[in-house]
């Protein structure tokens, strides 16, 4: 448990609160048929997570992806380009799928929220905590947080594609402490991201927590690691 509770709670959305259910199911069915052999789900994700490190190193150089949708499109044109090579398929069929990934990856039903995600919220509203949303996402993700029911328990929405700066940039968290009216020193972020997150939320001298849903991350010594949602209320002293 940490030695005070914080005022505000920061929270990312992707991989945190949001996530979508079923990613390899629609991405299977969308490359199904467009190489001489079928894929199995771990090919696939072998695929993708290849381009990974190529679109991490596009990041740092400082291509920010959610600002506009321009920015958005252009990243993930090129994202799911590499990826489809990777499969094998062919050039000439590249753009139009990357076209339709894209729209299908930006439609709301696409998303869904971990069944932790609104019991959590729930707790922390609770206790009083004024609760802020920091993500990189584009300026959709508000729709998307009305659509799953859940923007009510926001005081205030930091989303990139609306605030003009991504994590780990100091910019959005300076942004959404400004707007939520507390310090630094009275607010803790929880993310998924050591990166984004975890690195981000210190350098501005915010507590991080990082969830690790899967069990796979190491982060840096003394950061609070949780393995789901449910944990957070009580670690905070928030319970």
């Amino acid at each position: 448990m940490f030695d005070r509770p914080p005022r505000a709670v920061l929270l990312d959305a992707g991989e945190t609160l949001l996530y979508a259910p079923q990613a390899d199911a629609i991405i299977a069915e969308m490359v199904a048929g467009e190489t001489e052999a079928a894929h199995t789900t771990t090919e696939l994700r072998a695929a993708w997570n290849s381009v990974e490190p190529a679109a991490q190193a596009r990041i740092e150089a400082g291509e920010r992806p959610t600002l506009s949708k321009e920015q958005s499109q252009h990243f993930w044109f090129w994202f799911y380009g590499r990826f489809l090579a990777r499969l094998g398929v062919p050039p000439e069929r590249h753009e139009m799928l990357a076209a339709a990934f894209y729209e299908r990856f930006i439609t709301l039903d696409t998303w869904d929220l971990y069944e932790d995600s609104r019991p959590c919220l729930e707790r922390l509203r609770r206790a009083g905590a004024t609760l802020v949303l920091v993500s990189n996402w584009e300026s959709w993700l508000e729709p998307l947080l009305h659509h799953r029911r859940i923007h009510h328990y926001f005081d205030v929405l930091a989303i990139s594609g609306q605030v003009g700066a991504e994590k780990p940039d100091a910019a959005i968290f300076h942004t959404a402490l400004e707007q939520s009216g507390v310090t630094a020193e009275e607010a803790v972020h929880i993310g998924d991201s050591i990166t984004s997150d975890v690195e981000g939320a210190q350098a501005v001298g915010i507590r991080p927590v990082l969830l690790d849903r899967a069990g796979a991350l190491t982060p840096p010594r003394g950061v609070p690691v949780l393995r789901t949602l449910s944990e957070l209320p009580a670690l905070l002293g928030l319970a």
